[in-house]
């Protein structure tokens, strides 16, 4: 049986664990919730991860303490069911870095780094929701001055 409410609540528990582990928790764990052949496509340049370990080094190399602090703020996550295993999950990005590395708590706000769309793709393997694809598509771009 799919209870459509439950399952819509599980997706954005996921969505929501992916932007704490990368903003605050063991970043590398990110890759985690990714399928094996996962796939994450973000940034300026559209950088590709291809794989869980692709994307677990990533996110490895892009961890410690000298690393720009940013909170990404996720909303409006609506998620759309193909069916009882696949969904499709878009939420509103807001990227906000503070002005200090290493941070320094609290921070000076350096400001919005940008506003977009996580597009998501989402596979329930066994009792488990995991991300198939994450592609972030950006809306609004701002230079901050360094």
């Amino acid at each position: 049986m799919h209870d459509a409410a439950f399952e819509t609540y599980r997706c954005e528990l996921l969505v929501r664990e992916l932007v704490f582990r990368a903003d605050i928790g063991d970043r590398a764990s990110v890759a985690d919730l990714f399928v094996a052949d996962g796939t994450y496509s973000f940034g300026p340049n559209n950088l590709q991860l291809n794989g869980r370990e692709a994307i677990r080094a990533w996110f490895a190399e892009t961890s410690g303490p000298n690393r720009p602090l940013a909170r990404h703020i996720c909303t409006n996550t609506t998620v759309r069911f193909h069916d009882p295993f696949h969904a499709h999950a878009p939420t509103y990005l807001t990227l906000v870095r503070l002005a200090t590395s290493p941070p320094q708590l609290p921070a000076p706000l350096k400001g919005i780094q940008g506003v977009g769309v996580y597009e998501d793709e989402l596979v329930k393997i066994g009792d488990y929701w995991l991300f198939e694809t994450r592609e972030y598509k950006p809306t609004f771009s701002l230079n901050v001055p360094s």
